[in-house]
């Protein structure tokens, strides 16, 4: 096999093995054919509590974005990837935790997600343009709300290397929770992301839709609780809408499962 040949298909191989794996490192429930879940009357979501002032961690930044040999590479300021953010007493320890601690979560083209605690690491992507997201949340999966931690381009790639990388002005809207698989009885978590807007009671919102059944609109950029849900498979729609109902972006969804709590040997 000529070299150039060779070196094709090792490139194509390690990106449907890193896309496979940066999929089920979330642990993404997004398979069609698997059916939804029936909602309950009492489902509920409830805004989160306001989190405390010891983990705001208001002074945190994201910089210095570049990508060079099929690596990503970031700046985070202010925060050490890895650790564990302290629990307190408006984030108790019974939430769902990653065991990568505090981490950057990635973007792209709102469809694929991948989270990493280091700031260098392998993202090999074809050649072409995407848009790129990437922000930084806590063990707890809630993303830190400073719009200074949160990155918007445009980037282009060719031969593993970076030849484009534009900030974004478009407003947008990227999910972040829930992903993967819950037990029943934990606390859901549902988070989500803006670019370059903001919510208001008068202005724009979000429409929160499960399972394409029942809706909740927000106007308030914070972290929620999805409460009620049985054991199936549910799909989050997120909208991001004006005052007068119109879509400002394209919608976002993404599935997640919730499980029978494993019964211990009697």
């Amino acid at each position: 096999m000529p070299f150039t040949s060779f070196k094709h298909f090792s490139y194509v191989f390690s990106l449907l093995f890193f896309v496979g794996n940066a999929l089920s490192s979330c642990n993404q429930a997004n398979n069609t054919a698997e059916s939804l879940a029936p909602l309950l009357d009492g489902i509920e979501l409830l805004p989160c509590t306001p989190i405390d002032s010891s983990i705001m961690y208001s002074n945190v930044l994201l910089e210095n974005y570049t990508y060079t040999k099929s690596q990503m590479m970031f700046r985070p300021v202010n925060l050490r990837l890895g650790g564990r953010t302290p629990f307190t007493k408006n984030r108790p320890r019974t939430l769902p935790k990653t065991n990568k601690g505090n981490h950057l979560h990635i973007c792209i083209d709102n469809k694929l997600h991948h989270i990493s605690n280091n700031n260098i690491f392998d993202f090999p992507l074809a050649d072409g343009k995407y848009k790129l997201t990437a922000f930084i949340a806590r063990s707890f999966y809630e993303s830190i709300k400073n719009p200074e931690a949160i990155m918007a381009k445009e980037i282009g790639i060719r031969n593993g290397e970076l030849y484009l990388s534009k900030n974004i002005s478009t407003v947008d809207i990227v999910y972040n929770a829930p992903m993967g698989s819950h037990l029943k009885g934990d606390k859901i978590l549902l988070d989500f992301v803006l670019i370059g807007t903001s919510l208001e009671k008068e202005g724009n919102q979000v429409k929160i839709t499960i399972n394409n059944q029942k809706s909740f609109h927000v106007s308030s950029w914070q972290a929620y609780f999805l409460k009620g849900l049985d054991v199936g498979t549910y799909e989050v729609t997120l909208e991001l809408l004006d005052a007068l109902g119109k879509q400002l972006a394209a919608p976002t969804s993404q599935r997640f499962t919730v499980k029978a709590p494993t019964k211990l040997n009697q």
